[in-house]
């Protein structure tokens, strides 16, 4: 599989490399005149043409604007040519060194407004008779130099190298008044500006240093990017110079100077330690001197500080990546690249990872990585035109190639997707993953690197490597599963590393995770099993894995799919007897329910009791257990239990009671009655229970105070009697266990008094007397002595005391009543006096009812004397009476229809008479009107309550 990855590997490196460049010529574009230079920075083109003509592009225009034209002065006579032209990489600043030795400076503005008013030319008086052959621009942006002098808004201070291998500074500006018309199309000259220092460009120039040859290259860059935004970042960054020479490439670097107006050159400390040292900067020598030279750097990171360096020189290209890490970056870690056959290329431009070679006929890349060329892009005129140039725009990533009569645009593919692979073929894999351009090609690095770990035996790098890649899930977990000496490291890996992907993506796994999970859990326990097998559950090795284990399973986010499938895994950890991380895992997920249940089932019921008392849902706990630990430990059940007061409901514990050890039932259930006040009644008739079983005498003394702390709420609250327990229960109780006097209390309880009475008179008549005195009604009451006169009479033959109890009762009792139980033949001496009372008590009532017989004969007397009185009245109605109704359906006048008259007075239509009955809504049976009247009869008098 590795090999069939290194091959496939090596076919899409030839397919990317084939992608990398794609050369267009410019169709649209004829010049007027063969290309002579071509420069190209911020999306403009710059082109220079015999007899000096410029023409300025700006290639992100459409309209007149995007072509201007500009004509060069012609100092130095009619055959003074264009020596060397400069672009800034901002496309602003134009700087043009001519063959007579003036050097001309001219402004092209970025901002629309000022590009319409043309561009301005201005000598550098400062360089006059000096052929310029490279220029360092000053750095834009955050890593720009503060400088705030007459130039400020022109270049900044720039490097400029000379013919004569001298190096200045110097600082240019532009003025918005300088010469120059309006119009795209129009002319600018500089003829006669050489001697007007009022329009000179520069503003001051220093020369820094001298390196004795020509000036081939200047290139500056940053190496300590800055940290504030103010004036004192350049005390934060230091600077580095590359300087070539058609021989020699230098270096220099240090810190800035700041200065306000060019009154000290800002770059003269970097050349401070190689004028002060004897052997001057450090230097890589490429000889012979080819006549042809060039240097370029590129940074590759905006706000970085990593750039690429390419030079040609007299060897081959020396091309590299810098690293500021080394003394001198730029000569210890960069390659050579011998000339192809010996043919020096015209020019070279370095890219992110490559190197672009342009030969008269083609276009060469070579990687900066290995040094091998990847890819060659012939010339479409090949064998009639030759190329002259090219020029690079890093802000759009454009390569421009020019020959005499056409401009060809480059467009550079994705370098990264070359790049990768070569790091990855060089074995540099943490650089490889940082140029992949895509997930799709990480995941390719990810797997190739994890075949090779793999094949290595590290097979947990390659797990993680397998699990970042695209490899099919299950191709992978079969090649860890046929893994060599059955190591599961690697699988173990591979596993949690899909499981975290599962539940991390937003679509889920379905039901992969579980299966994950399970797969997992057995592998960890099969690991822990393995070594308790062999007595190592003490060693180091075991707890690191039981501890790994453990951090395994208290992820958070495992923890709802733990919940899930939490009686799978405690199966699973039972099967391999791993109680230690049972009871860990179903603590982690506050799962108390299964920690009792596993101690249960490992008969550990005092660990069991313990838990439940740990937990918050203790007393659902203890009721869903309490009769297998009541049954097991019960004293420590029962104080657990009354260390909870009030928290546990007794009612709930009820069926554990009924089948407890009778000593500790009777402990908690006297708790809850006495001390938790319970009332439920079942509780009290377990309590009774017991009592009658095993301790008679405090049952007497629970019901007697039970029945008169229950009596005593009656009477305060005027209510019948509330027992808290089953009084008929307690009766059956007491009855089986022969306890009379209970039972007489309970009888009374119950209301059941000739029973009671008839009890208690076999062991206490005081105690019937009581008894019979407590009904309310008259006739029960008169029923119960009786009751107690006949057994007195009857059973104890006490005639005297039978009298006693007359006296006792004198409205319930006489001696009528008690004679029916005296013996035949018993003597009335003992009884004369009650028999004399009783007599004088009819008298009197005798001669009540006489009195009362008087009174009714005289009402009647009277009655029958008022009736024949009634027979002879009348009443006189006369005709114009009206009728009494308030709505009288005849209008009025009672003689209009058939009335009745009324001994009251009143006189009513018959119809008017039916319609009061009916309105006054009486319930029932309607009286007849013609019985009584309906305006102050019975009628009447029933309605008082109706409004009117």
């Amino acid at each position: 599989d590795y090999q069939q990855q290194e091959q496939q590997h090596q076919q899409q490196l030839e397919a990317a490399a084939g992608q990398l460049l794609r050369i267009q010529r410019i169709e649209a574009f004829q010049p007027p005149l063969p290309i002579t230079h071509l420069l190209a920075a911020s999306g403009r083109l710059l082109m220079a043409f015999p007899s000096n003509y410029l023409h300025c592009i700006d290639t992100r225009r459409s309209d007149s604007k995007a072509l201007q034209r500009l004509e060069l002065a012609k100092s130095g006579g009619s055959d003074d040519r264009l020596h060397s032209l400069f672009f800034d990489p901002t496309g602003t600043h134009i700087i043009a060194s001519m063959q007579s030795g003036c050097v001309l400076y001219a402004c092209w503005p970025n901002n629309r407004h000022h590009q319409d008013a043309g561009i301005a030319i201005k000598p550098i008086a400062k360089l006059k008779d000096q052929l310029v052959d490279s220029v360092a621009w000053c750095p834009s942006g955050d890593d720009g130099i503060a400088y705030s002098g007459k130039g400020a808004g022109g270049t900044g201070p720039i490097l400029v190298g000379t013919a004569d291998g001298h190096i200045y500074e110097l600082a240019l500006f532009a003025d918005a008044g300088g010469s120059g018309g309006s119009g795209g199309g129009g002319m600018r000259h500089a003829m006669g500006l050489l001697g007007g220092d009022d329009k000179k460009a520069d503003q001051y120039c220093h020369q820094l240093f001298s390196l004795g040859k020509t000036v081939t290259g200047l290139q500056l860059g940053v190496i300590q990017s800055a940290d504030v935004a103010d004036s004192s970042r350049n005390k934060k960054r230091r600077y580095f110079l590359l300087a070539s020479t058609p021989v020699h490439l230098y270096e220099f670097k240090g810190k800035l100077a700041i200065t306000a107006d060019g009154s000290s050159a800002h770059y003269a400390p970097l050349f401070a330690k190689a004028l002060s040292e004897a052997g001057g900067p450090p230097f890589k020598s490429h000889p012979p001197d080819l006549g042809r030279s060039c240097l370029k750097l590129l940074r590759t990171s905006p706000k970085g500080a990593d750039y690429t360096v390419a030079w040609l020189s007299g060897l081959g290209c020396y091309c590299g990546f810098l690293d500021h890490g080394l003394p001198n970056f730029c000569t210890d870690k960069c390659i050579l690249l011998p000339y192809e056959n010996k043919q020096v290329p015209i020019t070279a431009e370095s890219l992110n990872y490559h190197v672009v070679l342009l030969y008269t006929d083609r276009l060469a890349v070579h990687s900066l990585l290995n040094g091998l060329a990847v890819s060659r892009v012939d010339a479409q005129d090949r064998g009639q035109l030759t190329y002259r140039g090219m020029a690079f725009d890093s802000s759009a990533r454009l390569l421009w190639a020019f020959t005499e009569v056409g401009v060809y645009k480059v467009d550079i593919g994705d370098e990264r997707s070359l790049a990768w692979r070569i790091y990855l073929q060089l074995g540099q894999h943490e650089q490889a993953l940082q140029c992949c351009p895509s997930q799709a090609e990480r995941s390719q690095v990810y797997a190739l690197l994890a075949e090779k770990f793999f094949a290595d035996g590290k097979f947990v790098d390659s797990a993680n490597l397998f699990s970042k890649s695209d490899r099919p899930f299950e191709h992978t977990a079969l090649k860890f599963l046929s893994a060599p000496n059955g190591d599961v490291d690697g699988l173990k890996i591979l596993l949690k590393c899909r499981l975290n992907a599962d539940l991390t993506s937003e679509s889920g796994a379905g039901g992969g995770d579980a299966v994950l999970l399970i797969w997992l859990t057995e592998l960890y326990l099969k690991k822990l099993g393995a070594w308790r097998d062999i007595g190592r559950q003490d060693s180091q090795d075991y707890a690191l894995e039981s501890e790994e284990f453990r951090r395994f399973l208290a992820k958070p986010q495992l923890k709802p799919l733990l919940e899930r499938l939490r009686h799978v895994i405690y199966q699973l950890m039972q099967s391999h007897a791993d109680s230690e991380n049972l009871v860990y895992l179903a603590c982690m997920l506050n799962d108390q329910d299964s920690i009792v249940l596993f101690y249960l089932e490992n008969e550990d019921y005092t660990e069991a009791l313990k838990t439940i008392d740990r937990h918050p849902r203790c007393p659902v706990l203890h009721v869903r257990h309490a009769q297998l630990l009541l049954s097991q430990v019960p004293e420590k059940t029962v104080d657990s239990w009354i260390s909870l007061g009030n928290k546990l409901d007794p009612r709930l514990l009820l069926p554990a009671l009924l089948t407890a050890p009778r000593d500790q039932a009777l402990r908690y259930l006297e708790y809850a009655v006495n001390t938790l006040r319970s009332e439920y009644k079942p509780l009290h008739n377990l309590l009774l229970h017991i009592y009658a079983e095993s301790y008679p005498g405090r049952l007497v003394t629970y019901i007697e105070a039970a029945s008169a702390k229950a009596s005593l709420a009656a009477d305060r609250h005027q209510q019948s009697v509330s027992l808290p327990f089953d009084a008929k229960y307690a009766l059956d109780l007491c009855q089986r266990s022969n306890l009379k006097k209970p039972c007489v209390r309970l009888h009374h309880l119950l209301g059941h008094y000739r029973e009671g009475v008839a009890l208690a008179l076999e062991f206490d008549v005081a105690l019937a007397k009581s008894l019979a005195n407590l009904p309310q009604e008259q006739d029960e009451k008169r029923a119960l002595w009786l009751m107690v006169a006949r057994h007195v009479i009857t059973k104890e033959k006490d005639v005297p005391r039978a009298m006693e109890f007359l006296d006792d009762c004198p409205d319930l009792l006489s001696i009528e009543d008690v004679l029916p139980f005296f013996p035949d033949f018993a003597t009335i001496d003992s009884f004369k006096d009650a028999i004399c009372r009783s007599l004088d008590q009819y008298k009197d009532r005798m001669g009540a009812l006489r009195q009362r017989m008087d009174k009714c004969t005289e009402y009647a007397t009277a009655v029958r004397s008022r009736m024949a009185s009634n027979k002879m009245a009348c009443q006189t109605v006369s005709a114009n009476q009206f009728c009494s109704a308030s709505s009288c359906s005849y209008g009025g006048p009672l003689l209009t229809g058939t009335f009745l008259a009324y001994p009251c007075g009143h006189c009513l239509h018959l119809d008017c008479a039916k319609a009061t009955v009916v309105s006054a809504g009486q319930v029932g049976p309607l009286p007849r009107p013609e019985d009584d009247c309906p305006l102050c009869g019975e009628l009447a008098i029933t309605c008082i309550d109706v409004p009117i």
